[in-house]
């Protein structure tokens, strides 16, 4: 199993997330809730850099998935898009 492919997907999974998050900072501004927008700076700031790591670390590999890698693929997608998507609250 290769895990560096799997982690430069998940690593590309967590920056979209990020950016996903950060489009809840402006409609946070425009209510002036503060709270939440540095709720959602915070979560968008920290999820971005783990992806942006796991992005790093796998950069070299290919796409190409076994099948055993798939399955551990998604599995870790909604495993962790759940635990960074909850951040905020």
């Amino acid at each position: 199993m290769n895990f560096p492919r799997i982690g430069r997907l998940l690593g590309i999974l967590f920056c979209v997330l990020a950016g996903a998050m950060a489009t809840s900072v402006p409609w946070a501004l425009s209510f002036d809730q503060m709270s939440t927008v540095w709720a959602f700076v915070f979560s968008a700031g920290t999820t971005g850099a783990i992806g942006t790591l796991l992005w790093f670390l796998g950069r070299n590999q290919t796409a190409d998935l076994t099948r055993s890698e798939a399955i551990l693929l998604v599995a870790l997608s909604w495993i962790c898009s759940g635990i960074l998507g909850g951040l905020p609250y």
